[in-house]
Formats: structure tokens, sequence, C-alpha cells
């Protein structure tokens, strides 16, 4: 009779699924009291795959499969599994082995400025060239004229003949929504309290209100990877802006779900960080 543990891997990622498997050979005289007693406190037991029992040289092969993941960053030691026998009327405890596991952030919490350079072009002067665009300037300003002429007309006839006054809707842009709710969330002085995850929560949730208003694509329901597959798949802006958009959110994440503790100025650099993508601008046309 024999238990044997192994794993996938021996190490993941917060959010990862890790598989741990037992392995039970005995023969067919001995039988299984029970399930194997193991201890997965530590983890998130998400699903348990029984296999078929398999027979070689006479003697039973027994494994099960159990699907583990867990949201907290550590080192942990899964306690040696045990299995009761019965054999020849006699209960026998066989033991496994213990593993070590050990879980870690992927998340790169550092922001870095990825736009590249404009380069600086130098070069002899294009007289030819000049003296064109000035012709293009001379002939704007003669175009620009003939229209001020013709509005000043139609404003002196509009003066003369109001028409009804209307009040026009005032229309704010997602930008000017996004950057006051930025300040009334520093106003809040979260950070200062110690409110970490609310501070991450809300300033999350106002760059995602910002995104779906800005180019209409779900956000505030939608999960970060769901989010940035939409907007690889329709193209609406630059990949800078995606990769930063990325980072800005699994660091939001990583305080939410995974009780990370940030310092002050991690925190800070996350404030900074949503107000460079509210005002962030395209590097090319």
């Amino acid at each position: 009779m024999k238990v044997d543990v192994s794993t996938n891997r021996d190490s993941l990622s917060i959010g990862e699924t890790l598989v741990y498997s037992i392995t039970i050979t005995h023969g067919p005289k001995a039988k299984i009291l029970g399930e194997p007693r193991v201890d997965f406190s530590e983890f998130e037991l998400t699903q348990i795959k029984k296999l078929e029992p398999t027979e070689q040289n006479g003697r039973l092969i027994e494994k099960t499969d159990y699907l583990l993941t867990t949201f907290n960053i550590d080192t942990y030691m899964i306690a040696a599994p045990k299995v009761q026998f019965l054999f020849n009327k006699d209960t026998l405890t066989i033991e496994g082995q213990s593993k070590r596991i050990r879980v870690t952030s992927s998340i790169d919490t550092s922001f870095k400025d990825i736009r590249p350079e404009k380069p600086i072009i130098e070069g002899e002067i294009n007289w030819r060239l000049l003296a064109l665009y000035l012709v293009l300037a001379l002939a704007l300003t003669g175009g620009l004229v003939y229209f001020g002429i013709k509005l000043y007309k139609k404003y002196r006839y509009r003066k003369l003949h109001p028409a009804p006054r209307v009040i026009p809707e005032i229309i704010r842009s997602p930008e000017e929504i996004a950057l006051e709710a930025l300040d009334k969330l520093k106003e809040k002085g979260l950070v200062e309290q110690g409110e970490f995850k609310q501070f991450h929560v809300e300033i999350s949730d106002i760059i995602r209100g910002y995104v779906e208003n800005k180019f209409h694509i779900p956000a505030l329901e939608s999960t970060t990877s769901e989010l940035i597959g939409e907007f690889r798949k329709k193209r609406v802006i630059e990949e800078n802006f995606v990769t930063l958009l990325r980072r800005f959110l699994e660091v939001c994440d990583l305080v939410k779900f995974a009780k990370y503790k940030p310092s002050n100025e991690e925190c800070l650099e996350v404030f900074n960080e949503a107000h460079n993508l509210v005002k962030y601008r395209p590097t090319k046309s």
C-alpha cells in the first residue's frame, strides 16, 4: 500500500489554480476507508476530480485531483495526507508526502512612462518650402477675413432680428467629470485615515466610469481582463494607454481582493497615475 502526492507546480501567483493530486496504490485485499484526510485550510478548494481506478501488475491505482486557489501571498506547507485501509481485519494508516507551496504576486506595481521621446529634427531651411507656406498663410488669412466679414454681417442681422432665447444644455466632458471626482476623493482623506482598500475601490470606479463614458466600452461591471480584452479587440486607442490602464487596474485589484496593504507613497503614485490616464493624449495620429 502506498500514498503518493504530486502538484502541477511548486509556486503560483494569486488567483491561479494549483492541482494537488493524491495517488493511492494497493492490492486487491486492501480496502480504502473513507476519503484521504488532508488540510486545505489555507486554500480555497474549488473542485474535486476523482479519476476512474486503473489496474497495474495486479494492484489498484486510485487518483484524486484537488483544484485549489488562494489570494493570500505567503509560503504554505500542506501537511501529508493520511489514508486509512482495512487489511486482514486490521486498520492501517498510511501517510503521503507534505508539500511546500509558495504564493507570489506577478503584478508590477511600478509605473513607468513608456511613451517614446519625440525626436529632435534638425536640417537646413528650405526657402522654397518656406515661401509656399507663406503663400498658404496669406491665402488662409484672406479666407479668414472673408468669412469674418460674413460672420459679422450675420451677427449684425441677428442682433437686429433676435431669435427666441434658448438656454443651452451644459454638456460636461468625461475628463471634467473624472477630474472633479478625483479631487473630491482626495478631499476625503481616505489614505491619511488608513482606508487603503476603500481608496482603491473608489479610484478604480472613477477610472472605470471615465473609460465607459470616453470610449463607450462597458467597464464598471467588467473584470480587468475582460475590459483590457475589449480595448485590444476594438482598438479605440493606442497600446500604450491600454498597458498603463491594465497596470493601474491590476494594482487596484491587488489591494481590493488580495489584502495587499500599500504605503502612503504607493497610494499617491496610484492617484497620480489616475490623473495621467484621464489627461492621456495619444502620441500618434
